[in-house]
């Protein structure tokens, strides 16, 4: 009888630490919460703002925030992950993928059922607004000052403003509530992420 209440209680402890060690993980780091503040704030003008407009009012967020933690901001929402992203919406989980960058590759795919356009609708065009707003952040943060390889500052600017435009028309297809423009404008969206990656990121 001792040996099962000493297992039971070596069990919860290790449950209890566990969930300790958990809570540890999921804090958000100082830079996380302040890139996204920074990038919610951002976003607020980001749908009605012109190109001129984003990149001058987000100089101040490219200086204080590195482009690792700007860029973070896309990936997807998990608790249990040491990099999680802002997520889809305010409720974890309710909108699936619940990760910018996977929810926009996934209304490329195919356009979406009519209903769930509606009832995403306004979770999406704030996700369209933060992705604007990484983008005339972003515009500030070439890894590279001189061109090497691939790797060009110029091509940098201009995959950061394509990304802004496609992100304008995903909003504006949004608030249109027309599927198949949302997943035209995503598939362009998603294309100006992936030519970015394809030339700048050394992880791929």
């Amino acid at each position: 009888m001792m040996k099962t209440r000493g297992m039971i209680l070596g069990a919860a402890l290790i449950v209890a630490s566990g969930f300790s060690m958990l809570a540890l993980a999921e804090e958000p780091t100082p830079e996380w919460k302040a890139a996204a503040a920074a990038i919610q704030k951002l976003a607020d003008d980001a749908g009605k703002s012109k190109w001129e407009d984003i990149t001058k009012a987000s100089a101040d967020v490219a200086k204080k925030n590195e482009l690792e933690h700007v860029m973070n901001l896309l990936k997807m929402r998990r608790a249990e992950a040491k990099v999680a992203g802002l997520g889809v919406g305010k409720n974890p989980g309710k909108i699936a993928p619940d990760g910018i960058e996977a929810k926009i590759i996934s209304l490329s795919k195919k356009p979406m059922v009519k209903a769930t356009l509606e009832k995403e609708q306004a979770d999406l065009i704030r996700m369209a607004e933060i992705t604007a707003a990484v983008a005339g952040t972003a515009a500030h943060q070439s890894p590279v000052q001189t061109k090497m390889g691939k790797k060009d500052p110029a091509k940098w600017k201009e995959l950061s403003k394509d990304m802004y435009e496609s992100s304008q028309e995903l909003i504006k297809a949004l608030k249109d509530k027309n599927p198949n423009a949302v997943k035209v404008a995503a598939n362009k969206l998603n294309g100006t992420c992936t030519d970015c990656h394809s030339d700048f990121r050394d992880d791929k």
